[in-house]
């Protein structure tokens, strides 16, 4: 074999990305759209304030079957943690909803995939490359982005 052939050879080896890498991922970003397809389901939108008399409460997989996007996010990640999603792997994503003209809770997988209960299906993070502020909320991390052009949001 030609000396040219075979560091061609090893250099596409080494690029390429692992088919294994490559399909664990598939079957992760399959496994979060199923979790976002049956929770966008299951839960019916409801204010808090209609539901609780409060302005704001986080509740994972709520018992009502009612909830609103912040039930809808956590609800999703704590169901793909629970999936074998690693956690570092899933963020929260606030911002602030200019078709709604308020704040606004998906969950992130990736730093590219956006789960949103407003939408059927996810769509690429339209927030990259912009600086996120990072806080705690109810004992969850999340990161927030002010405003951005959101399918379903503009």
């Amino acid at each position: 074999m030609n000396k040219w052939i075979k560091i061609a050879a090893v250099a596409l080896a080494v690029a390429a990305p692992s088919t294994a890498a490559a399909g664990y991922y598939d079957a992760d970003r399959s496994t979060v759209r199923n979790i976002h397809l049956d929770v966008n389901w299951e839960i019916k939108y409801t204010s808090d304030k209609k539901q609780y008399g409060v302005t704001d409460k986080w509740v994972v997989d709520p018992a009502s079957k009612k909830g609103d996007c912040e039930d809808y996010a956590v609800t999703k990640r704590a169901k793909a943690i629970a999936a074998g999603i690693a956690p570092d792997r899933l963020k929260l994503i606030m911002f602030i909803s200019k078709r709604y003209a308020t704040g606004h809770l998906v969950l992130m997988l990736d730093d590219k995939h956006v789960y949103d209960n407003v939408a059927k299906r996810s769509y690429d993070n339209p927030w990259s490359g912009k600086r996120m502020l990072k806080f705690t909320k109810y004992g969850f991390n999340v990161h927030a982005v002010g405003y951005a052009v959101v399918p379903n949001h503009d």
